[in-house]
């Protein structure tokens, strides 16, 4: 572990020195004049000095480009120069028109006219672009006019300076301002979609890898303002217009995942005020469009709008930023406070580069958000490697909690399963009325811990996402009776009326997982009967169609039991919890029984919930949507027809003969038992080759009840080595599982095998009865 920790130091280390002597080479590379890169050595020609600048009203000054003047309102302006001697043909002449239109003339004569009149989508505005003019020898001496147009009557106080060089000069010279930020464009497009890609496929999820995710969406517009806004734009688009509009429009944008990204970072605190800000960032966005539309105001004069309200989002952040990192000192408020100091740095020095003849256009700030995505990147992708690294090991400790768990019921099993079974074989005797009494008392109390102890393994399968539900074909009134026979039972020693109210509309099958049916229905009786004293407890069953073929399951459980306070209502559903523990400590449970059936409920798409008073008792709602396999409603005469028979519980076999296959004695001498008070004639073996010998010499077998867990073979393989001998008798001879699983996978698996059912363990009589009655020939069973 101490060496594990060290090597990590030591990576982080070197992570940290790499990612400080990249930054320093950026800047670096930044602020280079870059005259020297080879392919870029040839230097244009600036046409810089002698330009008059001719206004509306006529005044007019001298300038040496670039020029800055205070903005004015004019329409139109004039710049006006002589050329310089034209060595050859084919020479251009070239400059940046910043958001406006430029008519060029040559001594009087139009030469070139740029503006977006054909390609303008809405509004009125020309985008950037630099205008590229061909020039002749004959051109020589010349006067050249520059007349700029703005359509919003305002001028941005900012002349571009011109070039004279061949056309490929012209673009080397965009590239040489252009590249650099181009290239760190890509650099955070590539942070971007990794930082994408990690969130969407990462094995854990939650607010850590949401915010990973906002981030990465942060940089990918991020990067795509960049590439749509750099002057290198039109080299790869044709389209001006759209291309300066979508980088406005990214700009209002940006702000969106940025806050998403923090609001994730804090785990969802303070939702009220990143609602308002992402509802005041959607209002900017449709209503500085609808400006534009509107020709008011074009998306580069609504900025402003923009560029305040994100400032005072910024600061709101902020100052989030720094009370977090206050009160919980975490590593993320840390980085994010580093962060936001290292934007707010380079955002003042994009501001000033505007002074620096704009040689370095966007990327003071590009520079800035790449460094604020590098340090959040790394430390959410910390984040995110720890949480990994802890799901790995939740998931491990899940995994021994679960296979702990199994094990263990599979040796608490062994000993209830021979409780249960003698309890079951006593009470058929002719005992004493006190004796009767103290084996129904050890019958109950085997019952109790059997419901405790599936109780567990349900909950744990649950957990661990194990848990699979297995929709079926069934009767709606033999289940339903089936949970009232149970009930009934329980209530045999309490002097509580139980009421049914079961709606003659209830179809008479249903599909669904009718084994978590009845297992959420029979715990919520069994509670109304453990917290139920006197009254009465009521079942109210409703069928509600929502379409041809599926309805909504309505079961509701009333009682005049002891009722739940208020303050106990969020602890009800609760794992291991058991509300008002004072009064009802004599009550026996795990507290996982409502637990269970709110997860299942979930899993199977229903709902449950309660109401109850304190001291007057409690309804539970249960609402399950479930397809209709048989839309005949029960009726009266059906649920007369469905109810359970008086009828004696127990078989009598004739001339029966099973073979009882189990390493444990306890559970053989169980088995042997029972099923001998039954009438049958029982051969038992402690080993599935023990098993096959006999069954080699002997084949008069009715049935084969086999164990599922044993030493050298276990009751899979021994099921199919007897398939695989090939005889009548071993094709069809029905095979019985007897195991402590009560999983499906499981019980497929068995089948699977060759076995024909699966019993689970402990054995009671009226289970062992009920599969006897299936798989034993009706000849051999005493009518």
């Amino acid at each position: 572990m101490i060496e594990n920790k060290k090597n990590k130091s030591v990576y982080l280390r070197v992570l940290h020195t790499c990612m400080f002597i990249g930054f320093i080479i950026i800047l670096w590379v930044l602020f280079q004049e870059r005259d020297y890169y080879g392919f870029f050595n040839e230097q244009p020609h600036f046409l810089r000095e002698n330009w008059t600048v001719t206004y509306g009203n006529a005044t007019h000054e001298d300038v040496t480009l670039p020029a800055r003047y205070e903005e004015i309102k004019e329409k139109q302006i004039k710049v006006t120069n002589r050329l310089p001697k034209i060595e050859q043909d084919g020479m251009r002449l070239a400059f940046f028109s910043r958001q406006k239109a430029a008519d060029v003339y040559i001594d009087g004569v139009i030469r070139v006219s740029y503006n977006n009149d054909k390609t303008r989508l809405f509004g009125t505005s020309t985008a950037s672009a630099y205008v590229i003019v061909p020039l002749f020898r004959e051109d020589s001496g010349k006067t050249v006019e520059i007349i700029y147009s703005s359509a919003s009557g305002k001028m941005l106080g900012k002349l571009d300076e011109v070039l004279l060089c061949e056309e490929r000069a012209v673009y080397r010279y965009v590239i040489r301002k252009g590249l650099i930020g181009m290239i760190l464009a890509i650099i955070v497009c590539i942070i971007g979609i990794e930082l994408v890609l990690i969130s969407v496929f990462s094995n854990t999820k939650g607010n850590n890898t949401k915010a990973l995710f906002y981030l990465g969406i942060f940089a990918l517009f991020l990067a795509f303002w960049f590439i749509m806004q750099s002057r290198m734009r039109q080299m790869y688009l044709d389209n001006q217009f759209v291309a300066a509009a979508t980088a406005e429009l990214m700009l209002r944008l940006l702000p969106i995942p940025f806050v998403a990204f923090f609001y994730f970072l804090i785990d969802g605190k303070y939702a009220e005020i990143f609602r308002t800000m992402s509802f005041l960032f959607t209002v900017n966005i449709v209503g500085t469009v609808a400006l534009q539309f509107a020709g008011v105001m074009t998306l580069e004069e609504s900025a402003i709008i923009s560029i305040a309200l994100i400032m005072i989002c910024a600061i709101i952040i902020q100052g989030i930023s720094v009370y977090e990192y206050s009160q919980t000192q975490t590593s993320q408020m840390k980085a994010m406070n580093i962060g936001a100091l290292v934007l707010i740095i380079f955002a003042a020095l994009e501001a000033l580069s505007d002074n620096m003849n704009g040689k370095y256009l966007g990327q003071f700030i590009c520079v800035g958000l790449i460094i604020f995505v590098l340090i959040m990147g790394y430390e959410e992708m910390n984040r995110l490697v720890v949480s990994t690294r802890e799901a790995k090991v939740l998931e491990e400790t899940t995994k021994a909690k679960t296979q702990f768990l199994a094990n263990m019921s599979h040796e608490i099993r062994t000993p209830l399963n021979a409780i249960c079974g003698m309890a079951d074989v006593l009470e058929q005797k002719k005992l004493p009325t006190e004796s009767l009494e103290y084996i129904q008392t050890i019958q109950s109390a085997a019952n109790n811990l059997t419901g405790m102890l599936n109780n567990f393994l349900d909950y744990s399968r649950m957990e661990s996402g194990k848990m699979e539900i297995v929709e079926n074909e069934y009767s709606t009134m033999s289940l339903l009776q089936d949970c009232l026979k149970i009930t009934r039972y329980r209530l045999e020693d309490k002097n509580i009326l139980l009421r049914e109210d079961i709606s003659n509309l209830l179809p008479t099958a249903l599909v669904g997982d009718s084994v978590r049916i009845r297992q959420v229905l029979t715990n919520i009786l069994n509670n109304a009967v453990k917290y139920t004293d006197q009254g009465e407890i009521e079942l109210v069953v409703n069928w509600e169609r929502t379409g041809d073929d599926r309805g909504i399951l309505r079961v509701v459980v009333k009682d005049t039991g002891r009722g739940i306070k208020e303050a106990d209502f969020d602890k009800l559903f609760g794992a291991f919890s058991q509300v008002d523990k004072k009064r009802n400590h004599s009550i026996e449970g795990s507290g996982l029984g409502l637990a269970i059936c709110k997860m299942l409920m979930d899993l199977m798409g229903g709902k449950i919930f309660f109401q109850s008073t304190y001291g007057v008792g409690t309804k539970f709602t249960v609402e399950l949507p479930q397809k209709i396999a048989d839309a005949t409603p029960v009726g009266k005469s059906a649920k007369a027809k469905d109810k359970m028979s008086t009828e004696d519980r127990f078989l009598k076999a004739i001339d029966a003969y099973v073979m009882v296959v189990d390493d444990n004695t306890m559970n053989l001498q169980v088995a042997q038992v029972m099923l001998e008070s039954m009438g049958f004639q029982v051969c038992t073996c402690n080993s599935g080759a023990r098993a096959l010998e006999i069954l080699e010499k002997e084949q008069t077998f009715d049935i084969i009840f086999m164990d599922y867990y044993m030493p050298d073979m276990n009751g899979m393989e021994v099921s199919k080595r007897i398939r695989d001998i090939g005889s009548s008798f071993t094709d069809n001879v029905p095979i019985i599982a007897l195991t402590a699983e009560s999983d499906e996978e499981v019980k497929e698996k068995l089948l699977r095998a060759g076995m024909n059912d699966v019993l689970v363990k402990p054995l009671e009589m009226e289970k062992l009865c009920n599969m006897i009655r299936t798989w034993l020939p009706a000849e051999k069973m005493e009518v």
